[in-house]
């Protein structure tokens, strides 16, 4: 979220932006939206009214065709997500986390139904799932300390 809140407040800053960076502001906006698959990301009010002041721009800065290209790629996908989605209207106020974009994109359902959550809790039952036999033994083992007189558990400690 930071990360494209400070992207945006940079484009904001557009007319006093070298070609050089407004390219790369470009080309991290065209990363987040196609090469990553999050367009909910730039759907921000702040992003749009940069954008929309940036067009009326075109005609005499020739270097801002660029910028003007995007949003006519980019413009198309958020009418896409509002149709889809009826509350992108009130999301495009807030800064977004690449789950919160997520959810807009794919609907809101609870974290743990979705499948990047299955991948991390996949992965984190593999290094710390136990098996029967060791389940077994560490059931053993606290009967077994739970049956020791209270005298020799504080000496151990």
């Amino acid at each position: 979220m930071k990360i494209v809140a400070n992207y945006g407040n940079l484009f904001k800053n557009y007319a006093t932006l070298t070609e050089t960076v407004l390219h790369y502001v470009l080309k991290m906006f065209h990363r987040l939206t196609y090469d990553l698959g999050y367009p909910a990301l730039l759907c921000q009010a702040s992003i749009f009214r940069t954008f929309q002041s940036l067009l009326r721009m075109v005609s005499i800065r020739p270097e801002l065709k660029e910028a003007s290209e995007f949003f006519n790629h980019f413009w198309p996908k958020f009418v896409k997500l509002a149709t889809k989605n009826p509350k992108m209207f009130v999301e495009i106020l807030f800064w977004k986390t690449a789950r919160e974009a997520s959810e807009i994109q794919n609907g809101y359902t609870p974290y743990e139904a979705t499948e990047a959550a299955a991948r991390i809790k996949k992965k984190k039952n593999v290094r710390g799932t136990l098996n029967e036999e060791e389940e077994n033994e560490i059931s053993v083992l606290a009967a077994e300390y739970a049956q020791l007189p209270k005298g020799i558990i504080a000496i151990e400690r």
